[in-house]
């Protein structure tokens, strides 16, 4: 068994000493896998430093925007959330790929409340909305005040079309023109949208002209979580970037 199929059927990153036992590989061989993207190192644990298929701030970058899908987050909650279900990951870790998302626009922060600051989704404002109502409450109950009401009124916002946010993302993410933007941190700030649709749009994009493509040179032979993070047409091809085209 290679050192990519026993990360890819790991349920969790498996330590230094028990990978180099159980497949009887030496540390030159680990290092290759990373090198080569189908290993990647993990915070230590009991200190040991560990392997998986995942990449560690990939995994945590997905579990916070998940964390918030539904209710804006104070950041130590959000760390915690995020914390319980990373494997490990460590608050470092957590904490950097929280102020990553906020920087790109796929995280967004708000004070509705005195200085209590909140992490929330921005295409699900409404979760900052009933957030910020809880926490108003709750204040007028410590001081004594009946703070019942009426449930607030959801007005859903009107959906601007995939591709004018695929496109508005890529020009926001690219730090400068003509860079490439990774295909991962693009779909990061587009959480929510399936893989199938945002390929779809992708793809559909570079046809048009709008958006130029890099292709993944060994795109195939990485672990299918890792492939996940890619763009697929439906085809033989694996892209790793996008751009803007002029």
């Amino acid at each position: 068994m290679s050192i990519a199929e026993y990360l890819a059927a790991a349920m969790a990153p498996a330590p230094v000493r028990k990978l180099l036992k159980d497949l009887r590989v030496t540390a030159d061989a680990v290092d290759e896998a990373v090198r080569s993207g189908q290993a990647f190192v993990w915070p230590k644990q009991r200190g040991a430093v560990r392997y998986w298929r995942v990449d560690p701030e990939a995994l945590v970058r997905r579990e916070a925007l998940d964390a918030v899908a539904a209710r804006a987050l104070t950041k130590p909650e959000l760390v915690k959330a995020v914390g319980t279900r990373s494997y490990g990951a460590g608050s470092r870790t957590i904490q950097a790929a929280v102020a990553a998302l906020v920087r790109e626009g796929a995280l967004g922060v708000a004070k509705p409340v005195g200085a209590t600051a909140l992490v929330y989704d921005p295409r699900r404002p409404q979760a900052l909305v009933d957030r910020s109502i809880d926490m108003v409450r709750e204040r007028l109950r410590k001081l004594g005040i009946d703070a019942a009401a009426p449930a607030p009124i959801h007005t859903p916002a009107p959906e601007t079309p995939l591709a004018e946010r695929v496109l508005e993302a890529v020009g926001r993410l690219q730090p400068a023109p003509l860079v490439p933007v990774t295909a991962q941190a693009l779909r990061a700030a587009l959480a929510g949208v399936s893989k199938t649709e945002f390929d779809a749009c992708v793809i559909t994009l570079a046809d048009q002209r709008k958006l130029y493509l890099t292709t993944h040179d060994h795109g195939w032979a990485l672990p299918e979580a890792e492939r996940e993070t890619l763009v697929w047409d439906g085809g033989a091809k694996l892209y790793v970037a996008v751009t803007l085209r002029d």
